[in-house]
């Protein structure tokens, strides 16, 4: 997912919205349950339960709106030492229906929320300047086309995100750069006069 720095306008209100609407179903959820206890769990009513579905439809992409806009929310636990046992990483976001067995406050993934919330905001206007810049769309083009050989790779099965990390696949998007290059300086007519700088018959 595109980092904050890098969306069009729509694209930062969308998140922004999102996570807005994210942070008001958390409350609404929260004062609509109580948690009763190890063994017993979290009672809930009806709302609760019913806001419990969207939270559960929209917390993955509202995570990668917050680690996108540079906030990792992750709290460390450490268990009390009359249960012992190791300290661990709690993602408070994936993890929001068990904040209270690991004695998280619910403020605390709210805090992570509005954070978030607070990146989007403050780029508000960063992000219209780049949405007018015809030159920011033509870099964004160019940035996208390095996707096109992963984009066949996926559709016909392969692991996207490996072959992009392996070796292979970092020659992959240097061959396409190289032949995105030479296709411009064809298309500009200035093909002769690159192979005559750089010594190329």
């Amino acid at each position: 997912m595109n980092s904050y720095k890098h969306i069009p306008i729509w694209e930062n209100s969308q998140r922004t919205k999102d996570l807005c609407k994210f942070r008001d179903d958390v409350v609404l959820f929260f004062r609509n349950s109580e948690y009763l206890g190890v063994g017993i769990g979290r009672v809930e009513n009806d709302q609760a339960r019913e806001v419990r579905q969207r939270l559960n439809l929209t917390r993955v992409e509202v995570h990668r709106f917050i680690e996108a806009a540079g906030i990792a929310p992750i709290v460390t636990w450490t268990p009390p030492p009359n249960i012992g046992g190791y300290v661990k990483e709690i993602d408070v976001v994936l993890n929001l229906f068990e904040l209270r067995q690991f004695q998280i406050p619910t403020t605390g993934l709210i805090d992570f929320i509005e954070m978030a919330i607070g990146v989007y905001l403050s780029d508000r206007k960063a992000a219209w300047r780049r949405t007018v810049n015809p030159l920011w769309w033509l870099w964004r083009g160019f940035l996208w086309s390095f996707q096109i050989p992963f984009f066949f790779l996926g559709s016909v099965g392969f692991n996207v995100t490996r072959a992009e990390e392996r070796g292979w696949g970092k020659w992959v998007r240097l061959l396409t750069v190289v032949a995105e290059v030479l296709t411009i300086l064809y298309l500009m007519g200035w093909l002769p006069a690159a192979k005559t700088l750089l010594g190329i018959k």
